[in-house]
C-alpha cells in the first residue's frame, strides 16, 4: 500500500513537471504574436534596431523552453528573467500595452507552477509594485515611451485597470493551483499515514502468520519425526518376531545358522550373508545366503582374526564402504559385483562371544538396520546357546544310553555267568553225593 502512495506521489510529481513544461511551452509559443506585434510595430515606426534585438529575446525563449536537458526549474529561471527584460524593452518601447501585460502576467504563473504559490505571489507583488511605480512615472511625464508622444493620463488608467484585471486573474489561478496542490499533498500524506498503520497491521500479520507457519512446520516435522520413529518401531519388532518364529522348534546348530541368516538377509534386503559361530575357541562358518566360496574366504578364524575375528574380539559392529578388492562377491548367472558396504555384528551370550553376522548389500545401510541387526544378535545369542544346550544334552543323553545299554549287557553277561556257575555247583554237589561225602561237603559248605 505504502509503495503504490510513493509511486502516486512520484507519478504526480512527473506529471506536475510535464504539466509544467507544457504551460511553459504554450506561453513561449502564444508570446510569438505580441513578439511579432512589437519587431511590426517597431519597424512600422522605423526602430529597425529593435527587430534583431526582439527576435533575439524570443528565439532565447524558445531554446530555453524546448531544451529537455536541463532542470525544469532552470528552464522557468531562465524563461522569467527572458520575459522580464522583454516586457520591460516592449514597456519602455511602446508603453503598457497588451504587449507588455501578456509577458508580465505569465511570469506569476510560472513562478506559481514551477517554485509554489507563495513564488507566484511575491512575484505578482512585485509586478503590481513596479507597474505601480511605472504609471506613476508616466503620469508624471518623468518616463517617456520611445516609440510615441508623451503617455496620455486616460490611457495609463486604462492600462493600469487593465493590467490589474489581468493580475488578479493570475493571482486567482497561482492561488487555486496552490490550494488545489496543497489539498493534494495533505491527501497524499494522509493516504501515507493510512499506508503506514495498513503497512504494520500487514507487517503484524506477516509475522503472526510467519510464527504460526513455523510452528506449525515445526509440529508437522515432530509429527514426521514421531511417525517414522513409530514406523522404524514396528518394523524392527516385526522383523523381531518373525525371526523368533523362525528359530523356534529343535533344530541343529546348522539349521539354526543357515534359517537365521536367510531371514536376516531376506528382511533388510541384503544380497549376501554370512553366519560363524564360535566352537573350540574358533569361529566357523555354519550357516550362509547367496554366498560364493572363494580360496580367500576362510572357513574358520580365531579371535582377532579378520573382521570377524576382530568383531568378536571387540565385540562391536563393524562396517566397511570399500570393498571393491574384496573375494566377498554377490553372483548371478548375469555377472557378479562386491557389495558397496559390508556389516559384521557379533552376539554375545552372558559375555561369553556365540558368533558373529556379517551381511552385505549393494546400498549403504541405515542407522535402523544397524539398530534392528544389533537387537536381533540378543536373541540370535540365546537361540545359539539353547541349541548347543540341547546338543550338549542330547549327547550326554545318548553317552548314558550307551552307558545303560553296556551295564545292561554286563548284567546279563553276569547273570549269565551266575547261572553256568549255579548249574556247575548243582553239577558238583550231585557227584559229592555220589561220593558220599554229602554231609561232610553240607557241613564246610555251611561253615
Amino acid at each position: 500500500m505504502s509503495n503504490t502512495v510513493e509511486q502516486v506521489a512520484i507519478s504526480l510529481a512527473q506529471w506536475r513537471q510535464r504539466l509544467a513544461r507544457l504551460l511553459l511551452r504554450a506561453l513561449s509559443l502564444i508570446g510569438f504574436i505580441p513578439a511579432i506585434a512589437g519587431a511590426y510595430q517597431a519597424y512600422v515606426d522605423g526602430y529597425y534596431l529593435q527587430i534583431p534585438i526582439r527576435v533575439s529575446i524570443y528565439m532565447g525563449i524558445l531554446v530555453i523552453t524546448f531544451w529537455n536537458r536541463i532542470s525544469y526549474k532552470l528552464q522557468a529561471l531562465v524563461y522569467m528573467v527572458l520575459v522580464g527584460g522583454f516586457a520591460i524593452f516592449n514597456l519602455l518601447s511602446f508603453g503598457l500595452n497588451a504587449d507588455s501585460a501578456f509577458f508580465l502576467l505569465s511570469i506569476p504563473l510560472v513562478a506559481g507552477l514551477f517554485f509554489g504559490d507563495r513564488a507566484g505571489n511575491r512575484t505578482i507583488l512585485a509586478i503590481l509594485l513596479a507597474l505601480s511605480a511605472i504609471a506613476w512615472l508616466f503620469v508624471n511625464e518623468r518616463l517617456v515611451v520611445i516609440n510615441r508622444t508623451p503617455t496620455r493620463s486616460a490611457d495609463i488608467e486604462g492600462w493600469l485597470v487593465s493590467a490589474g484585471v489581468f493580475l488578479a486573474l493570475s493571482y486567482g489561478l497561482v492561488f487555486a493551483q496552490g490550494y488545489l496542490l496543497e489539498h493534494l499533498a495533505i491527501s497524499l500524506n494522509q493516504s501515507k499515514k493510512l499506508a503506514t498503520a495498513l503497512e504494520a497491521d500487514r507487517t503484524g500479520l506477516e509475522n503472526e502468520i510467519t510464527h504460526r507457519t513455523q510452528v506449525a512446520e515445526r509440529a508437522r516435522q515432530e509429527a514426521e519425526t514421531a511417525n517414522y520413529a513409530l514406523r522404524m518401531q514396528m518394523w524392527q519388532v516385526t522383523g523381531q518376531a518373525a525371526l523368533s518364529e523362525t528359530m523356534r522348534g529343535e533344530q541343529d546348530v546348522h539349521t539354526l545358522a543357515h534359517r537365521v541368516i536367510e531371514h536376516l538377509c531376506r528382511y533388510l534386503n541384503a544380497q549376501v550373508g554370512t553366519l560363524f559361530v564360535t566352537a573350540g575357541g574358533r569361529l566357523r562358518l555354519t550357516g550362509t545366503y547367496a554366498y560364493t566360496p572363494h580360496p580367500e574366504l576362510p572357513q574358520e578364524f580365531r579371535m582377532g582374526e579378520g573382521l570377524v575375528g576382530q568383531a568378536a574380539s571387540e565385540r562391536v559392529t563393524l562396517r566397511v564402504d570399500d570393498l571393491k578388492a574384496s573375494p566377498l562377491i554377490i553372483a548371478s548367472a548375469l555377472g557378479q559385483s562386491a557389495p558397496d558396504e559390508l556389516v559384521v555384528v557379533p552376539f554375545s551370550y552372558e559375555g561369553e562371544v556365540c558368533g558373529v553376522i556379517e551381511i552385505g548389500k549393494l546400498s549403504a545401510f541405515t542407522a535402523a538396520e544397524i539398530a534392528f541387526l544389533e537387537h536381533c544378535s540378543e536373541s540370535i545369542a540365546i537361540a545359539v546357546n539353547s541349541v548347543k544346550t540341547q546338543d550338549r544334552i542330547r549327547g550326554l543323553l545318548e553317552e548314558t544310553q550307551r552307558q545303560a545299554e553296556v551295564l545292561q549287557l554286563q548284567e546279563e553277561e553276569l547273570r549269565a555267568a551266575n547261572e553256568e556257575l549255579a548249574a556247575l555247583n548243582a553239577e558238583l554237589q550231585r557227584k559229592i553225593r555220589d561220593a558220599g561225602y554229602t554231609s561232610d561237603i553240607g557241613g564246610a559248605t555251611q561253615v
